[in-house]
């Protein structure tokens, strides 16, 4: 399934709104100096601003476009919310977290339009208009029409996922992703392996992809300490569009009969270029918890972190166990819960702050004691970058 990807805007972001800007900026820093006779009114919550003009409006003089509520001419208040169509070839597109909608025009690279006014601290844009810069360090922008009513651009969203399937000693592994997705949906499946007769070679179906650097062996041998808290174990993780993929359920092959768990989910609004800006793998031990693993730095300020933690073989019962359902932004999507012999799965997600992703921070339960246990572990980490536009 061919896809062209739209262009982003790419010269970044109106003032207030740097928070949905792949830009390093301080949020909700002014952009212009605070001078010229903006009113603290300007630019209404409605409009997309913080009440109060927001931070680039009215406080500031005015000078950056009164935020969603159209730039003031020289000295004047933020208007109200810019309003109507744009002139083709120009398309409305809206930001996460905001109201405004400005006019750009899909066919240049950049996503600015031929001609657009330059703004500056001394040449305001026009009412209805915004100035957008690059950095806050930078003294000139340039100007973008408002409008409403178009799509919203918007970090990745969970469509969901299809049943958990765990083989033993099969040839095959079929996965199938949740009946909701659309063909532009981002499909992802991991698979944990048995290998304690060896590393196993997967294959997948026409359309999916092995991210590179997978899959992981997680060897007994890399970790003397473990004793009976695990065994050899390997964890894939394959991706592909929806539409590419198709409905029908995916069939992964082995080299030899496997012991082995999958699932397949799918996210939304993925970037069509580069759906995957960041990831991170990893083979480890942990004496009952997984924390601390899984961070780092990002060019992007707005993502969707996905973590998979995958387990062992043991040969105990034991499950993974997520603090909550939900807590500090992140949501549990996926939980085997408890397994008798190993190969337990996790997947949470949470989106991220500014140029960070956060550690994972899940603990290893043992049955019947209920009571943290040392484990092997397999750990990944994705950073899905949002798409600039549908």
């Amino acid at each position: 399934m061919a896809r062209a990807a739209r262009p982003s805007l790419q010269l970044a972001c109106a003032l207030a709104f740097f928070a949905a800007c792949e830009v390093p900026v301080k949020i909700g820093s002014p952009f212009f100096s605070a001078t010229g006779g903006g009113s603290a009114a300007g630019g209404s919550a409605a409009g997309g601003a913080e009440a109060g003009g927001g931070e680039a409006g009215g406080t500031a003089g005015g000078t950056a476009g009164g935020a969603a509520g159209g730039a003031p001419t020289a000295g004047g208040s933020g208007g109200s919310g810019g309003s109507g169509g744009c002139p083709a070839p120009l398309v409305c597109e809206g930001y996460t977290g905001t109201a405004y909608f400005s006019c750009i025009d899909p066919n240049r690279p950049d996503g600015v339009p031929a001609n657009a006014p330059v703004c500056t601290d001394a040449m305001k844009c026009a009412v209805g208009w915004a100035c957008w810069v690059e950095s806050e360090t930078a003294t000139t922008g340039v100007c973008l029409q408002g409008c409403s009513g178009g799509p919203v651009r918007g970090i990745p969203q969970w469509v969901g996922a299809g049943a958990e399937v765990l083989i033993s000693d099969a040839g095959s592994l079929s996965l199938s992703g949740p009946s909701s997705a659309l063909p532009s949906d981002f499909y992802l499946a991991v698979i944990d392996a048995d290998e304690m007769a060896g590393p196993l070679t997967a294959t997948a179906p026409p359309g999916w992809s092995l991210l590179v650097g997978w899959p992981i062996h997680n060897l007994r041998a890399d970790h003397p300490q473990v004793g009976d808290a695990g065994y050899d174990h390997g964890l894939w993780v394959y991706s592909a569009w929806a539409g590419d993929a198709g409905t029908v359920a995916a069939d992964f092959g082995f080299n030899r009969p496997a012991t082995a768990r999958g699932v397949l989910f799918a996210y939304r609004d993925v970037n069509l270029t580069k759906p995957v800006n960041d990831k991170e793998g990893f083979g480890l031990y942990g004496d009952g918890h997984a924390t601390g693993e899984g961070s780092g730095n990002t060019t992007l300020r707005t993502a969707r972190q996905v973590m998979i933690v995958v387990t062992s073989p043991t040969p105990f019962a034991h499950r993974i166990r997520f603090p909550t359902s939900s807590y500090g932004g992140k949501t549990e999507r996926i939980n085997s819960g408890e397994v008798p012999g190993g190969l337990a799965l996790l997947v949470y997600d949470t989106p991220i702050y500014p140029n960070l992703y956060d550690t994972t921070s899940v603990s290893f339960i043992k049955a019947p004691s209920n009571s943290t246990t040392p484990l092997m572990y397999g750990l990944t980490t994705i950073l899905l970058k949002p798409r600039a536009t549908p």
